[in-house]
């Protein structure tokens, strides 16, 4: 989650307007979906029911893509053109978010059995 809060003066681009801030503020967020299949190949050391120090390996793919959302408000970028730059922007950032496959998951773990 991001949000953008210049100060008086200063300037945001979006979808290359340049927009002068006053009391502005740009918010967003980049979500991968909450379901997501699963592949990996994992090793572990140890067997399940002997006693002792186990280690555990996995690397994997968590298949999905995330989406971002944008919003503005505040003076300038409450206009009609501002909603559109935020929305084209919007686009462009899940054009180029969906060409990604997945989260990459490495997971190690350590356990002792008594």
């Amino acid at each position: 989650q991001m949000l953008a809060t210049p100060s008086a003066g200063q300037t945001i681009t979006i979808n290359n307007i340049t927009y002068p801030m006053t009391n502005d503020q740009l918010s967003g967020k980049l979500e991968f979906p909450s379901f997501m299949p699963y592949v990996g190949l994992g090793w572990g050391l140890g067997k399940p029911l002997d006693k002792g120090l186990k280690f555990v390996f996995d690397l994997g793919l968590a298949i999905g893509s995330p989406k971002a959302t944008l919003s503005g408000t505040g003076t300038a970028l409450s206009t009609a053109q501002a909603q559109a730059d935020i929305a084209a922007q919007q686009q462009k950032i899940n054009d180029d978010a969906s060409k990604l496959i997945g989260l990459p998951v490495i997971k190690i773990g350590v356990g002792y059995v008594f």
